[in-house]
């Protein structure tokens, strides 16, 4: 992970009162390296800094504050190249294109709606309360941004998360401008086409042709194996609620062809299925958590044609039915 959001993480803690020591302390990150931006952030590290915030805050909405409290610049020549651009809708492309130089992976993805709309989805990489607070930040941080540079005060259409709903949903009703849709398939921002089209105050075709330049180049600088592997299991996030996380359609959404990217994964020591059953069962396990969803819906948003299948994959992976993790998952912790 990119420094910049362990930065933009640990200055929102801050002005909730959370000294920035301690917070490094707890999660073993050294404040010299964050300091010279290099290296970047395990991604191991930046899941325990989400959660030790939220267990000394205990704020639910944290990943909200975050958003609200990022200075302008917090995401360098990303954030610049998303501000320089003609139109919001241009500069969402061109952030999405380029936001693998914040996550590390293809995190963002971009879907064009049929009416000329378009939703920006985030696959976050952490599981349950931090992949909460690390998605409510991402697509907080985009409206956040967005608003600023047109200096118009738009509002998503659509706000769609995968979270459960909080006790209030007062914050986040503040931040979009509308309520959003609960323990949905994906993290996602839908916008109509009015609202891709406002102008961007700083719009300078010189000044991006530049950055995109710039950007491109730290893009290809990326270890390819490492990016290959996320991408892909970022495509299959996409495709498991459409039923068809198949190696055709996951290489045609990484631009590959179906034997190329076996080829390509073989070298980097693991296969699509491999990948696909990973992403399954980090998805099985936090959707088994979320009270208000069947086993059949849970099967249906991996892709499962049946429950029977996910019941004997799950058994597969962890050695229990979905039923007795789930009784497992709700029971208190022994004293």
């Amino acid at each position: 992970m990119s420094t910049l959001i362990v930065q933009a993480v640990l200055e929102a803690a801050g002005e909730l009162g959370l000294a920035r020591e301690d917070l490094l302390a707890d999660v073993g990150l050294d404040a010299q390296s964050l300091a010279d931006e290099r290296p970047p952030v395990p991604l191991a590290k930046e899941d325990a800094l989400w959660r030790a915030v939220l267990a000394r805050t205990g704020e639910e909405t944290f990943g909200l504050r975050a958003a609200e409290l990022l200075r302008r610049g917090a995401f360098r020549g990303l954030e610049y190249a998303m501000r320089s651009s003609q139109t919001l809708g241009e500069g969402l492309t061109a952030f999405v294109r380029f936001s693998r130089l914040l996550h590390g992976a293809a995190r963002y993805g971009l879907r064009h709606e049929p009416d000329g709309g378009a939703s920006v989805t985030f696959a976050s990489p952490h599981t349950d309360r931090s992949a909460d607070l690390s998605a409510d930040f991402a697509l907080a941080s985009i409206v956040m941004i967005g608003r600023d540079a047109t200096q118009a005060d738009w509002t998503p259409r659509a706000v769609r998360l995968r979270r459960r709903p909080p006790l209030s949903d007062v914050a986040y009703r503040a931040l979009f401008g509308t309520g959003p849709s609960w323990q949905q398939a994906e993290d996602a921002l839908e916008l109509g086409p009015r609202a891709l089209a406002t102008r961007m105050r700083e719009a300078d075709a010189v000044l991006f042709a530049v950055l995109e330049h710039y950007l491109a180049v730290e893009l290809e600088a990326l270890d390819p194996m490492r990016s290959l592997e996320d991408a892909v299991r970022a495509a299959i996030v996409r495709a498991l609620p459409k039923q068809d996380a198949t190696l055709e359609a996951v290489a045609r959404d990484v631009g590959l062809s179906p034997r190329v990217l076996q080829k390509r994964l073989q070298a980097a020591g693991t296969s699509f299925q491999e990948l696909l059953d990973g992403v399954r069962e980090g998805l099985a396990k936090r959707y088994l958590t979320q009270p208000g969803l069947d086993l059949s819906g849970a099967a249906l948003l991996l892709g499962y044609s049946d429950v029977t299948a996910f019941h004997r994959a799950f058994k597969r992976w962890t050695g229990l039915t979905p039923g007795e993790f789930r009784r497992r998952a709700s029971e208190p912790p022994r004293a």
